[in-house]
C-alpha cells in the first residue's frame, strides 16, 4: 500500500500501520497567528517536496486539565490540522467519517487515543479523520460589533474551522481512498452541539450528506447578547478598552484563555448563534428546511447528566439547589419542575430528583424535536440511547458510549456490544441505514412508533420511552408559548 499521497497542496508522506495508512498532523488552514488570529481561517500554503505527516500536529491552545491527553506535540495556536486512517490510498471511494471531538468547546484534540481511527480503517473498510478546531476564547469569542469591519466574521472561529477542515475533505479526500459524496460527521456533547450547529450553516452546505449526534445540546448556544456580554466583560479583565482591540492579538494566548468565564452550557465561550457563519440555531434552521437532504442518527446516553456533573450541588441547600436548575432550565422551569418534583417525591435527595428534568432539556427534548423536523422535510432518523452501565459507576454517563462506537472496550466493558455498536455506525456511513443484520431490527424514528435502539447488554427497540413525561413536556411548551395558561 502507497502511503505518498498528492494532495491539492503538496505531497504527504503517511506511515503504514499494521497495513493501514495513517497520515498527521496535515495542515487544512494556515496557523491562526499573528495577524490571522481572531481571523476566519486561510486555505493552507502549498508546498514543495514531500511533508512528512508521520507525527500529529499539536492540540488547540487550552488550559491544561487533569487527566486530559492532547498531543505529543502539546498545545499551541498553531493548531489546524487533521488525521487521516485509511484501509488504502486508492480510488475505491470509501465512506469516510468525520469525528469532532467535545470538550465544552474548550478543550480536546483530534489526536486524543480514544478516537483512533484505526478500528473503522481495518475492520470497516471507512477512511476516519479526526480534527483539531480553535477552542474557548481564540475559538469563540465574538468581537463583531465591538471592533471594526476586520472582525465582522469574529464569534464562531472554531465553527468555521471545521467547515475549512470538511471543505479540505472534499478536495482531497478522494487521494486517500475516500468519497467525497458520502461523508459522515459524527461528534459527542460539545463535538455533537457541533455537528448540529453543521446542520445549519449555510457554508458547510454540501460538505457532508449525513450526520451522528451523540449527547449534543442542540440549544443551548450563547446568544449574540450574551457572547457580547462575554466579551465586555473579557475586555475589562484584560484592560483592553474596545478602541484599542487590536492589542488582543499582541497579548500571550494563555491570558486570554485564563480570561473566559467558568464552564456553563449557553454562558460561556462557544457557539454564538446569530451572524453570517451561524445565522440560526439548528431546530430553527432545520424548521425551515436547511438540513432536508441530511440523514440523522441522534441518541444520548441514559444518566448523560449525574450529580458529579456539578460538584458544587454538594454544598447547595434545597433553595439553591432549586435556583441553579432553575436557571439551567430557563423560562420552562415554572411549566415543567412540578411534574419532576411530584413525580420523585419519594427520592429525598432533590439534585437526584431533578436531574432526569436537566437530561430532557438539554439532550432528549431537542433531539426529539430535531428527530421531527428532519422528518417532516424528508430525511431519515434513526433514534438511540445508551444503557450499558459502567460497573465502576453503577451509571451509563456521558461520553461511556464512545469505547463502544470506536470499538476499543475496556477490559471490563461488553465486546459483543462494542461490536454491534460499531457496525451499526459503519453500516450508517456506509448506505444510510444502520441495520447491520446483528442484532434487533433498528425503525426508522417517525412520529407514531417513535422507535429509539436501546444499546445495553441485550439491546431492544423501545417504542416512544418515557411517553408520560414526552407528553407533560409538549404540554409544558405549549402553556408556556400561550402565555402561561393551559
Amino acid at each position: 500500500m502507497r502511503t505518498l499521497v498528492d494532495t491539492r497542496y503538496g505531497k504527504l508522506q503517511g506511515r503504514l500501520e499494521d497495513g493501514i495508512g495513517v497520515w498527521r498532523g496535515v495542515p487544512y488552514a494556515q496557523p491562526p497567528t499573528g495577524p490571522l488570529r481572531f481571523r476566519p481561517p486561510q486555505p493552507p500554503e502549498a508546498w514543495s517536496g514531500i511533508r512528512d505527516a508521520s507525527d500529529f500536529g499539536p492540540a488547540a491552545k487550552q488550559i491544561l486539565r487533569e487527566n486530559r491527553i492532547l498531543s505529543p506535540k502539546g498545545h499551541s495556536e498553531d493548531c489546524l490540522y487533521l488525521n487521516i486512517w485509511s484501509p488504502g490510498a486508492d480510488d475505491r471511494r470509501r465512506p469516510v467519517m468525520v469525528w469532532i471531538h467535545g470538550g465544552f468547546f474548550a478543550m480536546g484534540s483530534g489526536s486524543d487515543p480514544r478516537f483512533d481511527g484505526a478500528t473503522f480503517a481495518r475492520s470497516g473498510d471507512t477512511v476516519l479523520v479526526t480534527i483539531n478546531y480553535r477552542l474557548g476564547a481564540l475559538g469563540f469569542l465574538q468581537l463583531r460589533g465591538i471592533g471594526g469591519p476586520e472582525y465582522d466574521e469574529c464569534g464562531n472561529l472554531g465553527l468555521q474551522d471545521q467547515v475549512a477542515a470538511l471543505r479540505w475533505i472534499r478536495e482531497n479526500i478522494a487521494a486517500f481512498g475516500g468519497d467525497p459524496n458520502r461523508v459522515t460527521i459524527f461528534g459527542q456533547s460539545a463535538g455533537g452541539r457541533s455537528v448540529g450547529a453543521l446542520l445549519a450553516m449555510p457554508s458547510a452546505a454540501g460538505l457532508f450528506q449525513q450526520a451522528i449526534i451523540h449527547s449534543g445540546g442542540l440549544r443551548t448556544y450563547t446568544t449574540t447578547a450574551g457572547a457580547s456580554e462575554i466579551a465586555a466583560s473579557m475586555l475589562a479583565k484584560l484592560k483592553v478598552p474596545p478602541e484599542e482591540i487590536g492589542r488582543l492579538r499582541s497579548l500571550t494566548a494563555e491570558s486570554l484563555l485564563e480570561a473566559a468565564p467558568p464552564l456553563r452550557a449557553g454562558r460561556s465561550l462557544e457557539p454564538t448563534v446569530g451572524g453570517p457563519a451561524f445565522p440560526a440555531g439548528p431546530l430553527k434552521a432545520a424548521e425551515a428546511g436547511a438540513a432536508r437532504n441530511i440523514n440523522v442518527m441522534i441518541g444520548y446516553t441514559r444518566n448523560d447528566f449525574t450529580r458529579a456533573f456539578d460538584p458544587r450541588w454538594a454544598e447547595m441547600g434545597e433553595e439553591e439547589l432549586l435556583q441553579d436548575f432553575a436557571g439551567r432550565i430557563g423560562p420552562l422551569w415554572p411549566e415543567i419542575s412540578p411534574y419532576y418534583l411530584e413525580r420523585e417525591r419519594n427520592e429525598p435527595d432533590l439534585a437526584e430528583k431533578l436531574l432526569p428534568l436537566l437530561i430532557r432539556n438539554e439532550f432528549i427534548a431537542p433531539a426529539v424535536r430535531l428527530a421531527e423536523l428532519q422528518i417532516r422535510h424528508g430525511a431519515t432518523v434513526r433514534m438511540f440511547r445508551f444503557d450499558r452501565q459502567n460497573p465502576n459507576t453503577g451509571y451509563a454517563m456521558h461520553g461511556d458510549e464512545l469505547p463502544y462506537v470506536f470499538n476499543r472496550p475496556n477490559p471490563y466493558d461488553d465486546p459483543a456490544l462494542a461490536e454491534r455498536m460499531f457496525r451499526a455506525w459503519i453500516a450508517f456511513a456506509r448506505t444510510g441505514d444502520p441495520n447491520a443484520g446483528d442484532g434487533p431490527d433498528w425503525p426508522a424514528y417517525d412520529t407514531e412508533r417513535r422507535s429509539v435502539m436501546v444499546f445495553d447488554a441485550e439491546s431492544r427497540v423501545e417504542d416512544d420511552p418515557c411517553r408520560e413525561e414526552r407528553q407533560q413536556w409538549e404540554q409544558a411548551e405549549r402553556r408556556l408559548s400561550a402565555g402561561g395558561h393551559a
